[in-house]
C-alpha cells in the first residue's frame, strides 16, 4: 500500500473492497463477545458457510471518518483485523492503519410483531444509516433456472435464508414501521426499498407504491430520502404513481452496459425486458423524477474499462445518476470462482466516476452517508481527488 494514503479511510475501503479482509478463528470469538449488527445475508454470500454457522459476523466494517465497508473475508488477504488489548484493530501485513469497529445492533432487530414473525425477517439497517425494507424478497426468474451468473440468492434461500419473509403486506408493514420509528428514529437517514425482478412487472410497481406511501406516514420524506431499488415496468405511467407516492428517487439494476455482456450474464432479464426497452424505460423515468433522481446501477469488474467508460459516460450525459456495486464472488454462484476486482481497476474507475460526477454536477444515491460495498459517496464528497 502505497505509505502517502495509508491514514486515508476512503483508500483503505478501496483495498477492502479488492482484497477483502483476514480474521483468525481467534479474533472471530472475540467478535462474538461485541454487539454488532450480525451480517443477514439477505440477498448474498461471499464468506464459507462453515464460517458462518460457526461465527456471528458483522455486516461492516467501521472505519475513521465515519468511512465503512462490507466485511468480507479472505484468509490470504494481505489486511487482517486483529485485537490487540481488547481493541479490534485493522493492519496491511505489519503495518498498522486504524482501528475499526462495527455497527451496532438496533434496537427493533429482534422485535416480535403480532403474527410472531421477528421483524428482522423484514427490515435491517444497512450501513449506519439506512432503514432497507424488502418489499418482494424473491426474483421469480429464479423458477425457470435463468439465474444472473454472479447472483446465489436461489442456494442461499433453501439453506441460512429461508427464514427470511419473501413478501409484506400493507399490515405487516404497518406494525414493522411503527416499531422501528419508535426505537430506533435516531438513527435513520434514509428509507431504501429494495425489490427483486418479477414476472408481473405492473403489479409489483402498484404494490411498491402502496407500501410505500404506508411508509411515509411515519417517516416524511420532507425528514428522510426515499429510495427504491426495481424495475422498470411495462406501463410507464405507473412510474407516476411510485412519484406521487412520495418517492425521492428510483435505480434500476442493468449491471453491465454492453448489451452482449448483459445478454450473458443476465439471460432472462435480458429476454423479459431486452435491453433497448430496459434503456427506453429508464430514459422515461428520468422525465418524470429528472435529473440526478434516476440511478442506473451496474458492477465494477464484470465489464473492461474501456466499455465502462463509454456507458458511464452515455448516461452521465443524460444526467442520470451513475451507481455501483463493487463484484463480489459469491459463494454458490455461478461465478464464485471468478477473481475480485484489482485495486488497480477500482482506482482507474473511480477517476472515470470522479471526472464524470464533477462534469455533469452528478449527485449519488446517498451524498452523505456511505454504502458499504460502493466508493460513490467517497467519489462524490472529493476523497479521491488525488488519485
Amino acid at each position: 500500500m502505497d505509505k502517502k494514503y495509508i491514514w486515508n479511510s476512503w483508500l483503505v475501503k478501496l483495498y477492502l473492497l479488492s482484497y477483502w479482509v483476514k480474521i483468525t478463528n481467534e479474533n472471530l470469538k472475540k467478535i462474538n463477545f461485541n454487539n454488532f449488527q450480525e451480517n443477514k445475508y439477505y440477498y448474498n454470500v461471499s464468506n464459507e458457510p462453515k464460517l458462518i454457522e460457526k461465527y456471528k459476523i458483522p455486516s461492516e466494517i467501521l472505519l475513521p471518518d465515519d468511512v465503512e465497508s462490507s466485511l468480507y473475508l479472505n484468509h490470504e488477504s494481505p489486511l487482517e483485523i486483529k485485537y490487540i488489548w481488547d481493541t479490534p484493530k485493522l493492519f496491511y501485513n505489519w503495518d498498522y492503519l486504524s482501528l475499526v469497529s462495527f455497527n451496532k445492533t438496533p434496537n427493533f432487530f429482534n422485535i416480535r410483531l403480532s403474527n410472531w414473525k421477528i421483524i428482522n425477517q423484514y427490515a435491517s439497517m444497512y450501513w449506519r444509516y439506512t432503514l432497507l425494507l424488502f418489499l418482494n424478497w424473491y426474483c421469480d426468474y429464479i423458477r425457470k433456472w435463468m439465474i444472473c451468473k454472479f447472483c446465489s440468492l436461489w442456494y442461499w434461500r433453501k439453506t441460512f435464508w429461508k427464514s427470511n419473509e419473501m413478501i409484506i403486506n400493507n399490515n405487516e408493514l404497518d406494525e414493522v414501521i411503527k416499531i422501528i420509528k419508535d426505537k430506533d428514529w435516531h438513527r435513520i437517514k434514509y428509507l431504501m426499498y429494495t425489490s427483486w425482478t418479477y414476472f408481473d412487472k405492473n403489479f409489483w410497481i402498484l404494490e411498491q407504491a402502496k407500501l410505500i406511501q404506508t411508509c411515509n406516514k411515519y417517516f416524511d420524506n420532507q425528514l428522510f430520502s426515499h429510495h427504491l431499488t426495481s424495475m422498470p415496468p411495462d406501463d410507464l405511467e405507473l412510474i407516476k404513481k411510485l412519484k406521487s407516492s412520495w418517492l425521492n428517487s428510483i435505480a434500476f439494476d442493468l449491471e453491465v452496459f454492453d448489451e452482449n455482456l448483459f445478454s450473458y450474464l443476465c439471460p432472462w432479464k435480458d429476454k423479459e425486458y431486452w435491453y433497448n426497452n430496459f434503456i427506453n424505460s429508464a430514459l422515461n423515468t428520468l422525465k418524470i423524477f429528472w435529473k440526478n433522481n434516476v440511478k442506473i446501477w451496474f458492477v465494477w469488474w464484470l465489464e473492461d474499462l474501456d466499455s465502462m467508460g463509454k456507458w458511464m459516460s452515455f448516461f452521465a450525459e443524460k444526467w442520470f445518476s451513475i451507481a455501483v456495486n463493487v463484484f463480489h464472488p459469491d459463494i454458490w454462484s455461478k461465478f464464485k470462482n471468478f477473481n475480485r476486482p484489482s485495486v488497480w481497476y477500482l482506482k482507474d474507475m473511480i477517476v472515470i466516476q470522479r471526472d464524470l460526477y464533477k462534469k455533469h454536477g452528478l449527485i449519488p444515491v446517498f451524498p452523505e452517508w456511505w454504502r458499504r460495498s460502493s466508493l460513490d459517496t467517497e467519489i462524490y464528497r472529493w476523497f479521491f481527488d488525488e488519485l
